[in-house]
């Protein structure tokens, strides 16, 4: 995999998972998070960093990216 192309949806699949991430953004955020609103004064940014002990699969890498690109 060359270019990030494992960060890429599939463009047949690119509608159906976007309205999946909306939906489920709508229902997760709704009006917003209020422990956030009552505990962050400010926006934030983060950054994380995964570290595996054993060899394994990371699924679902594009729909994550896609998921932060929606709400960055």
């Amino acid at each position: 995999m060359t270019n990030a192309s494992f960060l890429q949806i599939p463009l047949e699949m690119e509608t159906e998972v976007r309205q999946a991430i909306s939906r489920a953004l709508a229902e997760d955020i709704g009006s917003g998070d209020i422990t956030s609103k009552y505990t962050i004064n400010t926006p934030r940014a983060a950054s994380a960093r995964l570290i595996a002990k054993a060899d394994g699969v990371l699924a679902g890498l594009a729909v994550a990216s896609c998921v932060f690109k929606t709400l960055d």
